[in-house]
């Protein structure tokens, strides 16, 4: 069953008017209804006025006159009257089969194939079948082209140095690669990727960053990515990661940690170590925010329900706060390397 909001269409609707029609009346009279569609709405024409077909009752038509600017005018009996298609038309149909709006707001499924993207609570695609809806979601976030690490803006720290080993960034298809080797003696080692809070609008907190990536990390104790707020300065950082970790059964193996670093290779010593468990899908969202106050960092399986790590002031360790944001990458063993599949990234 197709719902009647939906406006109906026919080939070859042609008719002509029975009686005249004046300027006030509501309907029409027609002398045959072949070829026309039998159920409403649809849109007609006669002479240059567009009308709306919203009833039928036999042979006697009501109608919604004078749409989309057209003049209200009289009509002659004889006259040609026409199926049309419009503009406002083609938009109808559109919005029939396809609508946007809260999930308590899903029309009644009597349409199959009608698609209707809900945006509260959170984005998710609906199909329907024509008896129910099922959901084709969530949508998640990303933002296209966000990311070309190879541009002035961004800046290599403790790699291609001649000392560590290499990285390398190459473009794939849903994300860029972001990768290193192991180390080649045992003890931290973070490879940074760092921009300049200033070079990217908002240049001032309060500002958000978010990072949408998937962790490639070899099974090794102490393999780990993420991102990181840094002061320029100092040369410290705090690094927001997704570690493999092996040193505590607790830990269940991969772990989120919010970490102070004093220098690439000197960990000095976390803010939070919690169990990754919680992380159930491919891609993981993480979010560092500085509100000019705190700096807090988030993460998400979805990227419209945040769950808090921690927060601390943003002078607790950075001195006057950070100045620089950023990816980081690397480990603290000499056989596993890591990488990271960075999907998006966004700051606002």
């Amino acid at each position: 069953m197709i719902p009647l909001s939906c406006e109906q269409y026919a080939n070859d609707a042609v008719t002509i008017l029975g009686a005249a029609v004046s300027l006030i009346d509501l309907t029409i009279t027609v002398t045959s209804v072949a070829n026309f569609p039998v159920t409403t709405p649809f849109r007609i024409m006669i002479d240059s006025e567009v009308m709306m077909v919203t009833g039928i009752a036999g042979l006697v038509w009501t109608v919604t006159r004078g749409l989309e600017e057209s003049t209200i005018a009289t009509h002659l009996i004889n006259t040609d009257i026409f199926q049309t298609l419009t503009n406002l038309g083609l938009c109808a149909f559109s919005e029939c089969r396809f609508a946007t709006d809260t999930r308590a707001n899903l029309p009644v499924p009597e349409l199959d194939g009608r698609l209707f993207l809900t945006q509260t609570p959170g984005w998710y695609l609906f199909r329907e079948n024509g008896i129910a809806w099922r959901s084709w979601g969530p949508i998640f976030q990303l933002v296209p082209d966000s990311i070309d690490f190879t541009d002035e803006t961004w800046t290599p720290i403790n790699i291609n140095d001649g000392v560590n080993p290499p990285y390398a960034l190459g473009d794939e298809e849903g994300g860029l690669i972001f990768s290193v080797d192991p180390n080649v003696s045992l003890g931290e080692n973070v490879r940074l990727l760092i921009q300049n809070v200033v070079d990217v609008v908002p240049i001032s907190p309060p500002y958000t960053v978010t990072m949408v990536f998937t962790p490639i990390l070899s099974p090794i104790n102490q393999t780990y990515c993420g991102m990181v707020f840094r002061d320029s300065v100092t040369g410290s950082f705090i690094f927001f990661k997704l570690m493999y970790d092996t040193t505590s059964i607790t830990k269940r193996d991969v772990v989120i940690s919010v970490d102070k670093y004093s220098s690439v290779i000197a960990l000095v010593a976390p803010y939070v170590t919690l169990s990754a468990g919680t992380l159930i899908s491919p891609m993981i969202w993480f979010r560092m925010e500085d509100d000019g106050v705190n700096l807090s960092w988030y993460f998400s399986n979805d990227g419209l329900n945040f769950m808090l790590v921690t927060s601390q002031s943003r002078t607790n360790y950075l001195g006057t706060g950070p100045d620089q944001i950023g990816i980081a990458i690397g480990g603290n063993n000499t056989t596993g390397g890591a990488a990271m599949n960075i999907h998006s990234w966004l700051k606002e």
